[in-house]
């Protein structure tokens, strides 16, 4: 009788986060609220920049960024290598640093576009 209810809760809460997981991408679709093919630097990189990490990678205060400017786009452009630093970080791939440091990670529609941005070219647009 126990082992029925064990596979039964294990069964509800893996659907509860199937259906939860679908939902989000569903609306982000429906929305539109995520449009990645035409990313550029100007609209949608600088933003998120300016607010997520120019704190500790910019407006002259890099002392908390390990000395890492990313205020400006020739100032960005070096880190902004397919698999690079700006890539792994910001989508906290393994053997990289999480950013933003000690915040949650960027919402994935901003990462997105951040991975969109540096594939084709990360140019300055």
């Amino acid at each position: 009788m126990n082992r029925k209810y064990f596979v039964l809760i294990i069964i509800s809460g893996f659907t509860g986060l199937m259906a939860n997981s679908c939902v989000k991408n569903s609306v982000e679709v429906l929305n539109g609220s995520c449009d990645t093919t035409n990313v550029t630097y100007s609209k949608d990189i600088l933003p998120v920049l300016i607010d997520a990490c120019y704190r500790c990678h910019g407006n002259g205060n890099t002392v908390f960024g390990s000395g890492i400017n990313l205020e400006g786009y020739n100032n960005l452009q070096p880190w902004a290598g397919v698999g690079g630093f700006l890539e792994g970080n910001i989508t906290h791939a393994k053997g990289f640093n999480p950013m933003p440091y000690n915040q949650p990670k960027l919402p994935d529609c901003e990462v997105n576009k951040f991975v969109d941005w540096i594939h084709r070219g990360a140019k300055n647009n």
